[in-house]
């Protein structure tokens, strides 16, 4: 068990995040091969690459604490419960 400034994190929850951090690039390579086969979109707006950081931003937050995400903060969506894979495929 890691224990950081009194976070602790047991071996389970680090690989929950980390399957969390596979589960949002998998995301993002569906958008991007979504976008791609249907030319939908010129370009598309990733996270790719910030997923454990995002995780990483939540793990200090408190139940009734306010996030205030950008327009690449999926993965910090998904790991606060904000939104669920379907949710952010359907935007």
């Amino acid at each position: 068990m890691a224990d950081c400034d009194g976070l602790s994190l047991s071996k389970d929850k680090i690989l929950a995040d980390f399957a969390l951090a596979v589960r949002s690039r998998r995301v993002d390579k569906e958008e991007i091969n979504f976008y791609s086969t249907a030319r939908r979109a010129p370009f598309c707006i990733l996270g790719a690459g910030q997923e454990v950081a995002q995780i990483a931003s939540t793990r200090p937050l408190k139940p009734g604490d306010w996030v205030r995400g950008f327009y690449r903060c999926r993965t910090e969506a998904l790991a606060t419960g904000v939104v669920s894979v379907r949710q952010l495929l359907a935007q």
